[in-house]
């Protein structure tokens, strides 16, 4: 029975870095070549996986960005500044600590703010997901 919970730990492992390997390689590639020019062969590539593992880890490249978005925002610690910022009462201060926190969040990787920006004109769904993650819901 331990054997089964170390093999299935060990398992997710391998499937939490392959997920991780494939979104740096989105990431990488969206960057260069921009998101819509970026294939999922491409993805998968420049990830060393198969294509259909791409697919089983993510589905679309819109799942990919979402993901890179969320880690991106972690990283930042982007919502937990939010709240920070936004219970600010004085305004002034509330200023400063919005620029802040833009600061910190371009620092975590601009790289992401211009991969979302080209995101955006993608599609609908995309621009509604990404909206969505960056208003925090």
């Amino acid at each position: 029975m331990d054997a089964d919970v170390k093999t299935e730990s060990y398992r997710q492992q391998q499937a939490a870095q392959t997920r991780a390997r494939i979104a740096d390689a989105a990431r990488r590639l969206f960057g260069t070549d921009g998101y819509n020019a970026t294939s999922i062969a491409a993805i998968a590539s420049e990830a060393g996986v198969a294509v259909r593992t791409v697919y089983a880890a993510y589905g679309t490249k819109r799942e990919i960005i979402s993901a890179i978005c969320e880690r991106w925002l972690a990283d930042a610690g982007a919502r937990e500044l939010a709240g920070a910022v936004l219970a600010e009462p004085i305004p002034r201060q509330r200023l400063r600590a919005a620029a802040g926190w833009l600061t910190n969040l371009y620092s975590a990787g601009f790289d992401v703010v211009l991969i979302l920006d080209a995101a955006m004109d993608s599609d609908a769904e995309t621009r509604e997901l990404l909206r969505a993650k960056l208003a925090g819901r």
